[in-house]
């Protein structure tokens, strides 16, 4: 961006001197938005703000058809093109992502200690038994015979992860003799449990019974 000096020359002519001077129009990019991805907590949404300096009408155009300071979006890929005073637009592209949730691997339940095993996700977790009273610690004890809804939140405050659990009443005893006492022996929530598996001893130690 500057003025050059042209020379024409004919012979037998005088030489006359020109100039042109050349304008950069540099474009103008955004302050406030940035390459870098923005991460949200899935189903929920963010706001985009282009920022001040594109206060002309038709300055502003996001991908999702608004032309205002600021939109509302979910996850996904968007652009603006952004015009400034000297007419030249610049598009920046801005990419929204969910941030990982947490995923319970598995449950260990020990009479009524109850560990919750997590992966994934940014930690450090927390930890809940029905939703209410969260704790740092994965394992919760004393929890009596019932059902249970198992809840995680990572250290970016989403929606919690679920999963929910029973705590078996433990009978290790049977004496099926019609006294009304200990006849039946009855397992019937095992069938909540991933590859239940059931063995049952005499009082010798001698296995009478298999099952899954």
């Amino acid at each position: 961006a500057e003025t050059y000096y042209l020379r024409f020359h004919k012979n037998g002519v005088c030489d006359k001197i020109g100039s042109l001077t050349l304008t950069t129009k540099v474009p103008t990019k955004s302050t406030t938005l940035f390459d870098s991805p923005i991460y949200i907590c899935p189903n929920v949404t963010t706001t985009l703000d282009a920022g001040p300096g594109y206060a002309a009408p038709g300055s502003i155009k996001w991908s999702t058809n608004q032309t205002s300071q600021k939109t509302s979006v979910g996850v996904g890929e968007y652009w603006v093109d952004l015009t400034n005073a000297a007419g030249c637009i610049y598009r920046q592209n801005i990419s929204v992502k969910a941030v990982p949730l947490p995923q319970i691997t598995g449950v260990e339940i020990q009479g009524g200690t109850v560990t919750v095993l997590v992966s994934d996700g940014n930690s450090p977790y927390q930890y809940s038994v029905n939703g209410s009273g969260y704790q740092t610690s994965n394992s919760f004890t004393n929890i009596p015979v019932g059902d249970y809804t198992i809840y995680v939140i990572s250290k970016d405050q989403c929606i919690p992860v679920t999963t929910g659990i029973n705590i078996l009443r433990i009978l290790n005893v049977i004496t099926p003799n019609d006294d009304g006492k200990n006849d039946i022996l009855d397992y019937s929530d095992l069938l909540r449990k991933d590859n239940p598996f059931l063995q049952i001893f005499n009082r010798f130690g001698v296995s009478v019974f298999k099952g899954d």
